[in-house]
């Protein structure tokens, strides 16, 4: 029984180990228009790669957010530690 699970264990660990190296060959293949596409299904990737353009475009972000943002920010605060105390 014990020579069973070890053969499937083994069997599993070289079927991924083979994924793994097919992916990897199918990614190194992928053309420019291709990974832009990628990006753009992608929500996190998309977001990261207009970061990326923004900060070689030499554009200065804010660091401070307007007024009206930190305010509703600290009043959503106020009630969350209210509902809290109370809850």
């Amino acid at each position: 029984m014990n020579d069973l699970i070890i053969g499937l264990l083994i069997g599993i660990l070289l079927l991924q180990f083979v994924m793994f190296v097919m992916s990897q060959v199918a990614l190194r293949n992928l053309t420019q228009k291709q990974q832009n596409t990628i990006y753009g299904v992608s929500h996190v990737w998309g977001s990261i790669k207009e970061l990326r353009e923004e900060l070689n475009s030499k554009v200065i972000l804010p660091l401070i957010p307007p007024n009206s943002i930190d305010n509703k920010v600290q009043q959503t605060n106020e009630e969350n530690e209210e509902g809290l105390n109370n809850g």
